[in-house]
């Protein structure tokens, strides 16, 4: 195993100090005489680990230790910062100044072994990181590289939700394989609508007739250089598979077989958003009968009390001038005054129930209303 480096600056009073680093047989400890030297002997080895003591001169030693962070080839380097002062301002100014830690003089050797080793476990974490990283991004240069056409398909996608028609999804698809250079014919459908187009021209019998033949067989199908993709709302047919590049036309394969599932998604949400659009527009002549019917029903209700008012002052003067014919005595008369009391006031009591019934028509017919999603256009951008 590689030794771990280990840089110190301090005066020679402190050296002693560091004699357990000494012992360690895996360290590799270097002491440097002055900060100048530091920055520039750190930049130049990569050590894992700097201590930095303040003893010399403080501020020069916080200018050091800011200095170690910004430069690029130092900045991940853990540095415990040594000092004689340990008041919480000391520490606050080597922590902003880029100290990873604090070792406060004097100090125990397992002390002094311990922050070394949690510097040392940090260096290891972060070079692991920075390895990680590294195959990290050729990973993904490697991609970008080798399928670096997938960025068409994935446009595609974000152009597709764009698009209110399979036409304008027809097209779009046809804009995708023109970019791989190649010769297609493309058909979308959903259960109100067929649409086929073509690459070049107008499509023709014999291409139409292949696709038929393929539609519903394997997802992929492949018949010398033409390659058909299947699923169920749409199929795409390609005339010109470059087969001469067998990595090319595994890629190209890989992500036209995405392209065509996308436009086989997408023509499904626009079969719904037609059922939904014509559902609503069923729900909104609906509505807008009922709005009517209930209009007509308060005008009903209106009149139908004012005849109902009518009826009942007609029949109560009648009563009282049959009063006078019948010679009733004032008890009668007024058992027979209650009668027709109470039958208006359980009429009127029938009329306000009629107009809660319709208040709570309304409010159903408004919910309705206001449930119904309010119209969108999309247009290809």
């Amino acid at each position: 195993m590689d030794k771990r480096t280990v840089l110190i600056t301090c005066e020679e009073k402190l050296d002693h100090q560091f004699s357990s680093l000494l012992r360690n047989e895996s360290l590799n400890i270097m002491f440097v005489p002055d900060y100048h030297e530091l920055a520039i002997f750190a930049n130049k080895i990569k050590p894992n680990i700097i201590l930095l003591s303040a003893t010399f001169n403080k501020d020069e030693a916080l200018r050091t230790c800011a200095l170690l962070k910004k430069e690029e080839g130092t900045k991940n380097i853990p540095v415990l910062f040594v000092s004689a002062d340990g008041s919480s301002n000391a520490r606050y100014e080597a922590y902003t100044h880029g100290a990873n830690d604090f070792l406060l003089i004097p100090f125990s050797s397992e002390e002094l072994l311990a922050k070394t080793e949690i510097g040392l476990h940090h260096t290891s974490f972060v070079k692991n990181i920075e390895k990680q990283l590294d195959l990290t991004r050729e990973t993904a240069m490697e991609a970008l590289t080798s399928q670096g056409e997938l960025g068409s398909v994935l446009q595609f996608f974000t152009q597709s939700f764009r698009c209110s028609s399979i036409e304008d999804l027809a097209k779009q698809i046809v804009n995708v394989t023109s970019q791989y250079s190649l010769d297609c014919l493309v058909r979308i459908s959903h259960r109100y609508q067929e649409y086929i187009c073509a690459s070049q021209g107008e499509p023709t019998d014999t291409d139409i007739k292949a696709m038929n033949a393929l539609k519903g067989a394997e997802r992929i199908v492949d018949y010398r250089s033409r390659t058909v993709f299947n699923f169920e709302n749409c199929s795409l047919l390609i005339k010109n598979m470059p087969q001469g590049d067998a990595n090319f036309y595994g890629r190209l394969k890989d992500n036209l077989v995405l392209l065509v599932e996308g436009a086989h998604a997408r023509a499904q949400s626009i079969e719904s958003e037609i059922a939904m659009r014509a559902q609503k527009k069923v729900l909104q002549t609906l509505i807008k009968n009922a709005s009517t019917t209930l209009a007509d029903i308060d005008r009903e209700f209106y009149e139908h009390k004012v005849k109902n008012s009518e009826i009942l002052d007609t029949l109560s003067q009648k009563i009282e001038e049959a009063f006078i014919s019948l010679g009733l005595t004032d008890d009668q008369e007024e058992r027979l005054m209650g009668l027709v009391n109470e039958a208006s006031e359980q009429s009127q009591a029938l009329y306000e129930k009629g107009l809660e019934l319709d208040k709570r028509i309304k409010s159903l017919t408004s919910i309705l209303h206001k449930g119904i999603p309010k119209s969108s256009s999309r247009r290809i951008a």
